[in-house]
C-alpha cells in the first residue's frame, strides 16, 4: 500500500489559490514577467515586494512561496524548501554589490545601506571584515 496519487493542480483551481511573493529588482523580471501572464489561470495570487519584506511574510505565513534572500533561506533552511532549478544566480561576475566611496577605504566612517537586500548586506559587512579584521 502506497500513497495515494496527487490531486491534478487543474482540481484545485478556483478552490484556493497560492500567494506569491516577489520582488520587483531589474533581476527578476525574467521569472516575473511569465508569472504575470500565467497567474490568473494558474491559481498564482502574485505579491511584489521588497526581498526582505518577503522573507518577513513568508516566515510570518503571509504567503505560500516567495523569492527571498539567501541569506535568509540559510537562517531558516530548517523551515523552507528550495525550489530546484528556479534562482536568480550567475556564473560570472555582475556587480549587484558595490561599495562606492568618495574617500580612500581606510576614511570611511559610517556605511549607508539599502535594508530592501539583506543578501547585499551580509555580503558587504563580509567584504568589509576581510578588508578590516577585528
Amino acid at each position: 500500500m502506497g500513497f495515494p496519487p496527487p490531486i491534478p493542480f487543474s482540481f484545485w483551481k478556483g478552490v484556493c489559490s497560492l500567494l506569491l511573493g516577489i520582488h520587483d529588482f531589474i533581476n527578476s523580471q525574467p521569472l516575473l514577467g511569465p508569472l504575470m501572464q500565467r497567474a490568473p489561470t494558474a491559481g498564482l495570487e502574485i505579491r511584489t515586494d521588497s526581498p526582505a519584506r518577503l522573507a518577513e511574510q513568508l516566515s510570518s505565513g503571509k504567503l505560500d512561496m516567495a523569492m527571498i534572500p539567501a541569506i535568509e533561506y540559510l537562517k531558516q533552511a530548517d523551515r523552507f524548501r528550495l525550489l530546484p532549478n528556479v534562482s536568480i544566480s550567475s556564473r560570472n561576475k555582475v556587480g549587484t554589490v558595490l561599495l562606492v566611496s568618495k574617500v580612500p577605504l581606510n576614511a570611511i566612517c559610517s556605511l549607508a545601506l539599502d535594508d530592501r537586500s539583506k543578501t547585499s548586506v551580509a555580503l558587504l559587512r563580509i567584504l568589509y571584515s576581510k578588508v578590516f579584521p577585528a
